[in-house]
């Protein structure tokens, strides 16, 4: 089993989509994924398809449904939406922080999905830390079933160089909580497409180098944020294909242009 969270110190960065389209690229080497969405927003289910309810409905007694399951080429994929708007969601923090059988009680709804799966993807909020209520449970529930070893944190920025200095120390703080799991890859994402820009992200990329095993310079390609038409999309950029098959033959190092 392998498991990858995908971070990032702020939002409109590209995670949820990049996190998409990776389970899509591990589904299709036949793997079963399971898409774990902690964001209250709900994007990445949003683009999978599934606007039903979450895991925290299903906590509460909610009859809905939480989870969806897709075929993508030789494998599979699940989506499991964590969290409830947040309006509710703060509602239901109210009713359970003080309960202790909330992680036995998720790992009997949820486990099921966690242990058939092959690989997990966490697609998480912005600036979201190990002991922030949104993420605390689904990573409890998910480290007392014991498979922690081949966990790394994929951490996601723009092309800017103030916004790669703020990842930075934003990966610092989440590295120093000590949580389990290692920092493995650096996307700088979204980068203009012309050479001249280009050339700039992926020379600020190559700073950052010594500080993950795998860094990639991924252009912006109109089509993967063609929202609705997602699910359908079948080519990628070079770049994050090869990510794809990286990040699945971890650990390793690699620079990806």
């Amino acid at each position: 089993m392998m498991r990858f969270s995908i971070l990032g110190v702020k939002g409109g960065v590209g995670k949820s989509t990049i996190s998409v389209a990776l389970a899509k690229m591990f589904a299709r080497e036949g793997k079963r994924v399971l898409l774990i969405d902690r964001d209250l927003i709900g994007w990445t289910s949003h683009m999978m398809g599934h606007h039903g309810g979450s895991l925290l409905d299903a906590l509460m007694g909610k009859d809905s449904e939480f989870h969806l399951t897709v075929k993508e080429g030789e494998g599979e994929i699940t989506v499991v939406r964590v969290n409830p708007d947040p309006p509710l969601f703060y509602k239901y923090m109210e009713k359970i922080k003080n309960d202790p059988t909330v992680t036995d009680r998720i790992l009997q709804i949820y486990s099921k999905f966690m242990r058939e799966s092959e690989i997990h993807l966490a697609d998480n909020p912005p600036n979201v830390f190990f002991n922030d209520p949104v993420i605390q449970l689904e990573i409890k529930a998910y480290m007392s079933i014991g498979y922690t070893e081949r966990w790394y944190r994929v951490y996601v920025s723009d092309p800017s160089e103030r916004g790669l200095k703020a990842l930075l120390e934003y990966v610092k703080a989440v590295e120093a909580e000590g949580m389990g799991g290692t920092p493995g890859a650096l996307i700088v994402n979204m980068v203009p497409p012309l050479p001249e820009e280009y050339a700039q992200a992926v020379s600020l990329a190559r700073r950052y180098r010594p500080n993950f095993p795998v860094v990639a310079a991924i252009p912006f390609d109109e089509r993967l944020y063609t929202y609705g038409s997602f699910m359908e999309l079948r080519e990628f950029p070079d770049q994050l294909n090869i990510l794809g098959r990286v990040l699945s033959s971890m650990p390793t190092n690699a620079f990806i242009e």
